[in-house]
């Protein structure tokens, strides 16, 4: 899901355990969520390869997270997105930031 409103990428913890991260090495912080209940994120930098563009971005990595979140570093920062909600697609296309 593309969120306009998220701070950060945000993906279930089984991404990073894919990507071999020691979360017992990584303080994780806590958040809030929608439902103001305390949850544990781990942050980590991770690269991300899009159609060919490589971009290193920070990500939040959650236990229970069923939806995972594009958000605003990482990629409103690196891409113009577009929604075209009729039709119900969208596009990135990369910025000069890439």
């Amino acid at each position: 899901m593309i969120d306009s409103g998220a701070d950060y990428c945000v993906f279930n913890i089984s991404f990073g355990d894919a990507l071999k991260i020691d979360f017992t090495k990584i303080r994780p912080e806590i958040i809030r969520g929608v439902n103001n209940i305390p949850t544990d994120i781990y942050y980590e930098d991770v690269e991300l390869i899009i159609r060919s563009n490589s971009i290193k971005i920070r990500c939040g990595f959650l236990k229970d997270l069923k939806i995972n979140v594009l958000g605003q570093d990482g990629i409103f920062d690196k891409y113009k997105v577009n929604f075209f909600y009729n039709d119900k697609y969208f596009e990135m296309i990369p910025s000069s930031k890439i």
